[in-house]
């Protein structure tokens, strides 16, 4: 039985990787959700593909997809990363980095679904550099404050995600520079 993935930003940089790199993976079956009809990185996909189109912040629509879709993961590249644009519009990138963040826990709660979420470097001030997730967080802009937001409501409710044997209920990703 294939296993079910539904992956957001799938036309950006990111989520478009990831989309490359599950189509050469045997028994795979994804429900992809793209802004764009324009893909950073084509998707070749030889096994389930199902390419979707909707706005994330309609919390109606993403429970209805998912709970048709049922996934085993979600994972979530989808957020508003521009700092600046971030700062200009902040009720905007707090729908798409905070709200849709908390729709998705909560759906891979309800599913028992894991949820990967990507997190930034901007969650920490810059100033000490190698930074471990212990470290105090204490970002200087808007976008970063978004994603720290996200982090703290994941990492409060992914104990009641999925209930098994296994220790991780939800990934934090977050990209590091040397």
């Amino acid at each position: 039985m294939p296993v079910k993935i539904f992956l957001t930003g799938a036309s950006g940089l990111l989520g478009g990787n990831i989309l490359r790199f599950l189509g050469t993976r045997p028994n795979v079956d994804v429900c992809a959700v793209q802004r764009s009809k324009t893909f950073v990185v084509r998707p070749a996909f030889s096994n389930g593909y199902k390419p979707l189109s909707f706005d994330l912040t309609s919390e109606s629509t993403v429970w209805n997809v998912i709970s048709q879709w049922r996934p085993d993961v979600i994972i979530h590249t989808a957020a508003m990363t521009e700092p600046a644009a971030c700062e200009w519009r902040r009720d905007e990138a707090t729908l798409q980095n905070i709200l849709v963040t908390r729709t998705l826990t909560n759906l891979a709660e309800h599913f028992h679904a894991r949820l990967i979420f990507i997190s930034t470097d901007l969650v920490f001030d810059g100033k000490q550099g190698h930074y471990v997730e212990t470290d105090l967080r204490h970002p200087l802009s808007f976008y970063g404050e978004t994603k720290m937001i996200s982090e703290d409501y994941i990492t409060k409710n992914a104990r009641r995600l999925y209930h098994s044997s296994h220790d991780d209920y939800a990934w934090i990703l977050t990209t590091r520079y040397p």
